[in-house]
């Protein structure tokens, strides 16, 4: 079925939802309307239920939408994050927050996941190396660091004094993503 077609159906649809409506609205029964409709009287109770959701009110403000709206804009913005993705900023951009791809995992000596591939990690590899060596020479102290950084200041202490992400990766495997 094309798209035109299936338009034309909504649209369709739409203004039987409004003319139920306002048949019950004018003071007709259910039974009445759907009988005139040649419709159930489920039918007729959820198109007058479409046809009044558009006035009310959204939480972010407007009329609120019907699911096909909702899952076109839903396409759409699925759409757009497909599109920016490859310009989406690298971790350097936002310090500590975003992770590239996992490619390759590491493994402690005692089997566990260490560093960027852990599932919990938040932090990645580059920003720990930068906050110990921007601490270690000196340049900045750790509230600076934190601050910079947008990170909680125990993290920072604990990231500085080899307290936190300490465990160095003793083997690696390859994963396909």
């Amino acid at each position: 079925m094309s798209e035109n077609v299936q338009d034309a159906q909504v649209d369709q649809l739409e203004a039987a939802c409004e003319v139920a409506a306002a048949q019950f609205a004018g003071g007709m029964e259910i039974a009445v309307i759907a009988e005139e409709w040649d419709r159930d009287e489920n039918w007729v109770v959820s198109a007058i239920r479409r046809a009044l959701l558009k006035f009310i009110p959204a939480r972010e403000g407007g009329l609120k939408r019907s699911r096909t709206e909702r899952q076109s804009a839903k396409r759409a913005e699925e759409t757009r994050i497909g599109e920016l993705q490859p310009t989406l900023p690298l971790p350097a951009a936002l310090p500590g927050r975003m992770l590239p791809a996992k490619k390759v995992l590491g493994y402690a000596e005692n089997g566990y996941r260490v560093g960027e591939s852990h599932h919990n990690t938040r932090i990645s590899d580059e920003v720990v190396d930068s906050i110990r060596e921007m601490h270690e020479e000196g340049r900045k102290t750790i509230p600076e660091i934190a601050e910079e950084l947008e990170l909680p200041f125990g993290t920072v202490a604990k990231i500085c004094a080899y307290q936190r992400r300490a465990t160095p990766a003793v083997r690696f495997k390859r994963v396909q993503q």
